[in-house]
């Protein structure tokens, strides 16, 4: 669906949206009606992003520039007097076998154990200690080197000595003496020498920087000497203490453990406490009455089983065959054999002659005999058999006795037994830290006979070749990245504090107006400029150059922004006729005249009929830059004619009418020219015979001119310098008079960089393109 396109110079509603047109070109702006300030969201939030960064060092590239050389400058001054300095390094490994002269282990004095990261940083340590350093200093005379004793081993660090008071020398003291050379080598030497870990191996490198190569690998390799020699004595003075302090502990443990012998025996002979095979006697007489009496208890227990047994066969009669067998007496099993065979016989005999016969009466009568015998020899068995019975008990009965009596005494001797298990383990213990001790004092001798340190040496350190000092490489990029931090630290400050106005957004906020457009710098010695028609009629030619700019190139961005003027005073107006347009700034020098200038020029250039008025009776400008060359009369001052058109002048190509400031004028102030009546009545007489009449005036900041003429303008539009004013002086200007603020129609910035313009506000204002504008 097609939409209807506004034509040029048609009033639009508040917040309708206007079309421009160009050749092969449609783009739209947004122009309110009433002046809004623009809300940036992003305002004051940092964007660290790729764009702003090269923003930035397009735009502040002299400050980054400046401090990078200034750094390459100082590090190549340093490379220049820097003296040389040659750096030698030895190798020594610390061996993993270590001394240890009181270990758990009784086999070996030294055994295998893992260094930890904090046994190699102490060797790392003692090889950097002063102790070391005054050592290397004795025994190579460092003392006597001019280089280790020197105030200052190169121009540089006297400098810095200076500067810091590490002028700790021989010249700063009185007395030249060996203690001050000495404790100046030695600070020399500290400083020097450098001792780190090899990685996470054994490894300790020892490295010694000196102007003289030999000096330095002479250093290096004597610092390893001393470690070693030192390490060595104070092993030998370790295991000398140590072997003294065996002696008398050894000879303290000795009679120790004699005493404690001497003691235990003592008590034992006291308490009764002697050993029989290994046992005390009371224990063993105990243990052998509890085994008597379980045997005792036993028999008694048979013996009674036995009589009681007997009893029940005697009232029985014939005992049975496993009672004769089991009280095994022959006379027993005899006799009831006989009974048994009498009785089988008396059976027959009387089955055979029968029960009164004689036969077997007899046989019954020898029955009777030999029951009566067994009963006589079961009598007397079951009598000894009480008889055994009695005996064992009473026996049962005398070793509980005994074993009562032994009880008591055995449990004193137990008690006893604890008092002496204590002497006997104190005796103990003192046995075998004696031994122990003893076989310690016996190693330590064999290891002082034979001392031997715990490194070894993995390289020498030889002369070196190359000066390790300075690093030219490393300086120059340290300078280099230095001063590319502080040139970045400078730039990004300086934007950060830079409240200038530099964009759309915030010439809006500053001026609480919208922002019309931005006017890009302009050659000076463009082509062309202003040259005298005629002077009856007054008739000049603006062809081109600096102020016919806008006519000349009507597709630039400098005419774009005379448009976008134009359209927003369009929606001012109230009438088609008569719209008396202001232009001002804030201070001199912003390009407002020409910007009133080329402003006319294009509205008459488009048909439209408009007044140029110079209203900066101070400093006319316009009247300067149009007639620099002439003299301007004013008409009444000539006793010509009063009439408007004779004191105008006209633009040859466009017909714009100029009224500059007449030469030698008495108004010498706005307020004259008002009080006058002339300004109301020169409004009054060509207001409607105009389009457009657009006033320069004066700066607001310096002079009050602008505030006492806004009442007689319909509008007034501001020009401010691109980078040149802080938005609070803006604000502070603009805010002081209510009615002045009231009539500005917007702001254009002047004299812009676009190149850097793009790098602030990228995205705020995208008909800056090179696309849509000819150069």
């Amino acid at each position: 669906m097609s939409q209807k396109r506004p034509q040029v110079g048609q009033k639009l509603s508040p917040g309708r949206r206007v079309i421009m047109e160009h050749p092969g070109k449609i783009y739209s702006s947004s122009i309110t009606h009433s002046p809004s300030p623009v809300t940036d969201r992003t305002e004051g939030l940092p964007q660290f992003d790729l764009q702003k960064i090269l923003g930035i060092f397009s735009r502040q590239k002299l400050i980054i520039l400046g401090a990078v050389s200034i750094f390459l400058l100082l590090a190549i001054s340093y490379l220049m007097i820097a003296s040389p300095k040659y750096t030698a390094t030895a190798s020594i490994m610390i061996d993993t076998r270590r001394v240890q002269l009181f270990q758990q282990s009784q086999d070996a004095v030294v055994s295998d154990a893992i260094v930890d990261t904090a046994a190699i940083d102490s060797q790392v340590e003692i090889l950097k200690s002063e102790e070391v350093g005054r050592e290397v200093i004795r025994r190579l005379k460092l003392s006597n080197n001019d280089e280790q004793t020197s105030k200052s081993s190169e121009t540089t660090s006297g400098i810095f000595s200076t500067l810091f008071g590490e002028g700790d020398s021989q010249d700063d003291q009185p007395g030249n003496t060996a203690e001050l050379k000495s404790r100046t080598a030695l600070k020399r030497y500290m400083k020097d020498v450098q001792v780190k870990r090899a990685g996470t191996s054994y490894v300790i490198e020892v490295s010694y920087r000196a102007k003289n190569p030999q000096i330095a690998a002479d250093v290096a390799n004597e610092i390893i000497t001393v470690y070693s020699d030192d390490e060595i004595r104070f092993k030998t003075l370790v295991v000398k203490r140590t072997t003294d302090w065996l002696e008398g502990r050894i000879a303290q443990l000795r009679e120790q453990a004699s005493a404690a012998d001497r003691e235990l025996q003592n008590f034992k002979s006291s308490e009764g406490l002697m050993d029989a095979n290994g046992r005390p006697i009371d224990e063993q007489q105990l243990s052998e009455l509890t085994t008597q009496l379980a045997a005792a208890q036993l028999e008694a227990v048979q013996s009674k089983a036995r009589y009681d047994r007997i009893v029940e066969v005697v009232k029985s009669g014939v005992p049975d065959a496993s009672v004769a067998d089991s009280l095994k007496n022959d006379v027993i099993v005899k006799l009831r054999q006989e009974y048994n065979d009498t009785s089988r016989r008396q059976a027959e005999f009387e089955q055979r002659y029968g029960a009164t016969h004689q036969a077997t009466e007899q046989l019954r009568a020898q029955m009777r005999q030999t029951q009566r015998q067994l009963r006589e020899e079961l009598g007397r068995i079951a009598e000894a058999y009480n008889n055994d019975y009695k005996v064992a008990q009473s026996r049962l009965e005398d070793l509980n006795k005994s074993k009562e009596v032994l009880y008591k005494k055995v449990s004193d001797v137990r008690l006893a037994q604890v008092q002496a298990r204590e002497l006997e383990s104190k005796s103990q213990s003192l046995r075998a830290m004696h031994d122990s001790f003893l076989q310690r004092y016996v190693q330590a001798i064999q290891q002082l006979s034979s001392p031997t340190a715990e490194t070894r040496v993995v390289a020498k350190a030889l002369p070196p070749l190359d000066p390790s000092s300075p690093n030219k490489l490393l300086i120059l990029s340290a300078s280099l990245m230095i001063g590319t931090v502080f040139g970045f630290a400078g730039a990004y400050g300086k934007e950060v504090f830079d409240t200038s106005i530099r964009t759309r957004n915030q010439a809006a906020l500053a001026f609480r107006a919208s922002c019309l457009g931005l006017l890009p710098t302009v050659d000076a010695k463009a082509v062309g400029g202003v040259r005298l028609v005629s002077t009856s009629p007054r008739q000049i030619e603006i062809d081109g150059g600096l102020y016919g700019y806008s006519v000349k190139n009507r597709s630039s961005l400098y005419c774009e922004t005379i448009r976008h003027v134009k359209y927003a005073v369009d929606l001012k107006r109230s009438s088609g006729v008569g719209y008396k347009l202001g232009i001002s700034s804030i201070g001199e020098g912003e390009g407002k005249t020409t910007f009133a200038i080329n402003l006319a020029m294009h509205l008459a250039s488009i048909g439209h009929k408009v007044l140029l008025v110079d209203c900066d009776f101070k400093r006319p400008g316009l009247s300067r830059a149009l007639f620099s060359n002439l003299v301007v009369e004013n008409p009444s001052q000539s006793g010509q004619s009063t009439k408007v058109g004779e004191a105008l002048w006209t633009e040859v190509n466009t017909q714009l009418n100029i009224f500059p400031v007449p030469s030698g004028s008495s108004y010498s102030t706005s307020d004259d020219f008002l009080s006058s009546g002339a300004f109301g009545e020169l409004m009054t007489k060509i207001s409607d015979h105009y389009d457009f009449i657009i006033v320069d005036l004066p700066p607001v900041a310096p002079v009050v001119d602008v505030k006492v003429m806004t009442s007689a303008l319909d509008g007034i539009l501001m020009v401010c310098q691109w980078g040149r004013h802080q938005s609070e002086v803006v604000s502070n200007a603009i805010s002081e008079s209510s009615q002045l603020r009231s009539k500005i129609v917007g702001v254009v910035l002047s004299r812009v960089d676009l190149k850097q313009y793009r790098s602030i506000a990228r995205g705020e204002f995208e008909y800056t393109d090179t696309e849509y504008f000819a150069s």
